[in-house]
């Protein structure tokens, strides 16, 4: 019998999500095998749950590794209960493990996905928050087999998208994108960037919020993710005292700004996309470092935090630190909002790594870089240097005017990622539980992966028969 994978990790409410995907597939003859690194294995109907730590060790972690193509520490990047790539720091990691020990865990859930991966009909995934689901794509690719995450985001409530490929990319839109390039007339490209702005809203915090919160530290206290308490002590306190040190920065108000500057957008810190995408520059002083260096003499670069983030707090002050210490770089006011920068011609530029921000730039007709993969980052209206001295030479382009944003390509970019939405899932304009939201986007992966098997011709023969005989009694 076919089966879906679905994985677990601290967070128990996964459990049920995957029991809720089972009676999904239980229609199309499949199953559902959970496996998680806690309990007692059991099996519910059309539904398998698998602790990894009860199956037999058959692949040592060497063979593991030598089957991919790909390091497992690029997994383990995304893990901040095993290892911190943010701030390389041991105090930032939630846990304790020695390097023994992250091995032994390593293996105990590499065999057990050597076992079951190969054979999936397809894997599921929500988003990447620590190794197990990056673990699982590097050896779903490896076997061919379709690896499905969810992005929901505040475009098209309603609908999301479908990301099945290396980077947090959708093949779908990446295919719509190299054909809506090549169509599209330059005359439709200001509508479409309108409409697309007029779908955005801003999505409802979750019903059960509180809740949640004690509900995941119960969870995370019984898995392999329990909290250091020493290490938490110690991030406690630096938010304290990292408030006080704050004052100390250099920050840039409106007034004071450069005659010209780019804005690089920080992202959350530390950032399960960007760990689980392009680990290497999530620290992210190592890349503004980089840019000190390349951009002309006379540009500067202002860092803006995310909206929310406090310095000190959220972003630590021996990071903003050696930020200020970089001759040509320093900080934005906390509560600045972005449309002060987009309209300011002092600003010749922005930058992220990939956030949203990017979009709200090009629509403003700013220049943008691009220096991570996410789901748009393909698109050729985005600056995307492939070397240090690409940077100079792209702000070079930017000050002698030379340079304009492609408007034809932002408007293929918004159309393909249209084209490639999927519909269902309750509302996120109002408030819901979490496990209510995410269990009602369930259907709606399934019938994703129907459709894009059928038209790879891979549906399942009885699928087909289903179907021709339905069509001829139409």
């Amino acid at each position: 019998m076919r089966y879906v994978l679905l994985f677990g990790k601290s967070d128990r409410r996964l459990e049920k999500w995957a029991q809720a995907h089972a009676r999904v597939v239980k229609a199309d003859g499949m199953r559902l095998i959970f496996l998680a690194l806690y309990g007692d294995n059991y099996v519910v109907d059309n539904f398998e749950f698998i602790n990894c730590r009860t199956l037999p060790i058959t692949y040592s972690l060497e063979q593991i590794q030598s089957e991919l193509t790909e390091s497992i520490n690029l997994a383990l990047a995304c893990d901040r209960s095993l290892t911190d790539y943010t701030f390389s720091s041991s105090r930032r990691r939630y846990a304790r493990y020695s390097e023994k020990e992250i091995e032994d865990l390593v293996g105990v859930l590499g065999n057990a996905l050597m076992r079951y991966v190969p054979h999936a009909e397809y894997c599921l995934e929500g988003l990447f928050d620590n190794f197990v689901a990056p673990f699982a794509f590097q050896i779903a690719r490896r076997y061919g087999v379709k690896f499905y995450m969810i992005r929901v985001w505040q475009y098209w409530d309603g609908y999301f998208h479908v990301v099945d490929s290396l980077g947090y990319v959708s093949s779908a839109v990446n295919g719509y994108y190299e054909r809506y390039y090549r169509r599209i007339s330059a005359g439709i490209c200001e509508r479409v960037a309108a409409e697309f702005a007029a779908t955005r809203f801003s999505p409802a915090p979750y019903r059960d919020g509180l809740l949640l919160r004690a509900r995941i530290v119960w969870d995370k206290l019984r898995s392999y993710e329990r909290p250091a308490l020493r290490n938490l002590l110690s991030r406690r306190v630096r938010r304290v005292t990292g408030r006080i040190w704050s004052r100390t920065l250099k920050v840039t108000r409106m007034r004071e700004r450069p005659e010209r500057y780019i804005l690089f957008a920080l992202h959350v810190m530390p950032e399960a996309s960007i760990l689980g995408t392009n680990p290497e520059i999530a620290d992210q002083f190592s890349l503004l470092r980089r840019m000190s260096l390349n951009v002309p003499m006379g540009v500067h670069i202002l860092c803006k935090p995310h909206p929310g983030d406090r310095y000190g707090v959220d972003l630590e002050t021996e990071f903003l630190r050696r930020l200020c210490s970089l001759h040509n770089v320093s900080l934005t006011p906390e509560t600045e909002g972005i449309g002060s920068f987009l309209t300011d011609k002092r600003c010749v530029a922005m930058a992220t790594i990939n956030g949203s921000v990017a979009f709200e730039a090009v629509m403003a007709d700013k220049p943008c870089f691009v220096f991570g993969d996410g789901l748009f980052s393909i698109a050729d209206c985005f600056l995307k240097p492939a070397c240090d001295k690409q940077i100079f030479e792209q702000v070079q382009a930017i000050l002698a005017g030379s340079y304009q944003v492609d408007k034809v390509a932002l408007a293929a970019m918004i159309l393909s990622m249209k084209r490639g939405l999927v519909k269902g899932g309750r509302s996120l304009k109002t408030p819901s539980a979490w496990l209510d939201f995410y269990t009602s986007l369930l259907p709606g992966i399934h019938r994703y992966h129907k459709e894009t098997s059928r038209r790879r011709g891979r549906l399942p023969a009885r699928d087909l028969e289903h179907r021709g005989a339905r069509a001829a009694s139409g």
